[in-house]
């Protein structure tokens, strides 16, 4: 595999390293987009590979992006203490003008995986999103604490002010606007929904399945899952 001559360092010396692991990386997250997570373990591989020979960086720092990448696919896979320890090893890598609201919203993103549902709110609520991803992402990690916290009225709250924002958005791509709107409308539906109505959990179950692009689909499904007393 692409993974197995990058890791041995068996390319000819013609190749564009780079360039090949950008395409195998791209090739994970495609696969991981359409529901095969078996791929997060590849990418954090490839990740870790790139880190290592420093083949990430861009005039000497790490793109936002790339950070926000890695944290989220190393948290799925359950790396918290590796997400920890790469936030502080490469914080300053990341470019003075963005260092702040990056490391606090990816380190929000940690202590919510740790449950530390009220010092996540802390971290988000201390940034200032100039990037508009960043934004919509950090509003989603919200709505997230706010459902894992049952807090109803400010969710409710905050899910009609992203679909506004969502709706008002003329920067993001089409498809980045369907995944968030997707994401914050079966949130709803599964925050209206009681434990005990099994067949509308189902249902909803079934459209995050089938729904092609969706923001954090695996934490809705093990949503749904825990009111359904289900495993997925």
């Amino acid at each position: 595999t692409v993974k197995s001559l990058l890791i041995k360092g068996s390319l000819d010396k013609n190749e564009d390293e780079k360039a090949i692991l950008d395409f195998a990386i791209n090739y994970c997250a495609l696969k991981i987009n359409v529901g095969e997570t078996k791929y997060y373990e590849e990418m954090f591989q490839l990740y870790q590979y790139a880190l290592k020979k420093e083949l990430l960086y861009i005039d000497g720092y790490l793109f936002p992006s790339t950070i926000k990448n890695i944290v989220t696919m190393s948290l799925r896979l359950g790396e918290l203490e590796w997400v920890e320890q790469f936030l502080t090893d490469y914080k300053e890598k990341i470019h003075p003008d963005h260092q702040m609201d990056v490391y606090n919203y990816n380190l929000a993103h940690l202590l919510f995986y740790q449950k530390k549902y009220t010092e996540a709110l802390e971290y988000l609520q201390d940034a200032n999103y100039k990037d508009v991803f960043f934004k919509a992402d950090a509003t989603k990690l919200r709505a997230m604490i706010y459902y894992e916290q049952v807090e109803d009225r400010l969710l409710d709250s905050l899910i009609e002010s992203f679909y506004m924002a969502n709706y008002r958005n003329n920067i993001v791509s089409d498809k980045h606007l369907e995944s968030n709107k997707n994401f914050i409308t079966l949130l709803k539906q599964l925050n209206n929904t009681a434990d005990s109505d099994k067949d509308k959990l189902q249902k909803l179950l079934l459209k995050v399945d089938q729904k092609e692009r969706i923001s954090a689909r695996q934490w809705l499904k093990e949503k749904i899952a825990e009111k359904l007393g289900i495993k997925v």
